[in-house]
């Protein structure tokens, strides 16, 4: 953990950070850059539906990782051992996702990428909820885990790619509060339903919810592949403020 800290530490200190400038006398206040930066999304169709992927990803799908306990010894039987498997298979999937992404290296076809791991992670996710068997079970554990990473990173890559540069950083705090909140949300509303209706159920009927808003979302997203893709930093997708 100390070793993991340190590199982490020194990576942010080797970022490059422009200089600072100081707030202009009758500039707008933090309120106003934070309207202004959800009006800006509002009338940016990509960001909206990039958003909109990631939130109904972190609300029906990511909560998967907090309900794991409870799979574990309910369901599977298998204690503190069966949790630690199938965490693992959930870091083990994680990994091999970033490291297909970072040998990828390029925005070219990552809206592709991401809805197919979308679909990819829902019908994984629905599998998991029917299976009885422990070590398949993990199989489609580890498909969620490299599935949501390729959403997660795509998204983030995309956002920061179409995002003009002096709304950058709140496109992106909103995507973090999303990505944070929306996971949250989920796994309390799936915790309270799930001890009336059980685990399975209740997190396959998420998992199938989630899939249905793939669908809705993805000839959206696949309308704004050309300008998310190619067409950095332009406005091209920006309808005009009513």
């Amino acid at each position: 953990s100390a070793c993991t800290s340190a590199w982490m530490l020194t990576m942010i200190w080797l970022i490059r950070r422009d200089p600072v400038r100081p707030r202009e006398p009758g500039a707008p206040g933090i309120l106003a850059d934070l309207v202004e930066g959800f009006r800006y999304v509002g009338r940016t169709p990509s960001l909206l539906f990039l958003l909109s992927l990631s939130f109904a990803g972190g609300l029906l799908i990511r909560p998967f990782h907090d309900l794991l306990p409870g799979f574990a010894d309910t369901v599977f039987g298998r204690g503190a051992e069966g949790l630690a498997t199938l965490n693992a298979a959930a870091g083990l999937g994680a990994l091999a996702g970033a490291l297909f992404l970072l040998v990828r290296g390029r925005t070219e076809g990552l809206t592709r990428i991401m809805l197919t791991g979308a679909f990819a992670a829902g019908s994984a996710l629905l599998l998991f909820t029917l299976t009885e068997r422990f070590w398949l079970a993990a199989g489609f554990i580890f498909l969620v885990s490299l599935s949501l990473l390729s959403v997660q990173v795509g998204s983030n890559s995309l956002l920061q790619t179409i995002a003009r540069p002096d709304m950058r950083g709140r496109t992106i705090s909103m995507s973090s509060s999303v990505s944070v909140g929306g996971p949250a949300l989920g796994a309390l509303i799936m915790g309270f339903l799930a001890d009336r209706f059980g685990l399975q159920t209740v997190l396959g009927l998420s998992a199938v919810a989630g899939i249905a808003i793939y669908i809705v979302l993805a000839p959206a997203l696949l309308r704004h592949r050309k300008s998310m893709e190619h067409d950095h930093h332009r406005q091209i997708d920006v309808a005009p403020a009513s």
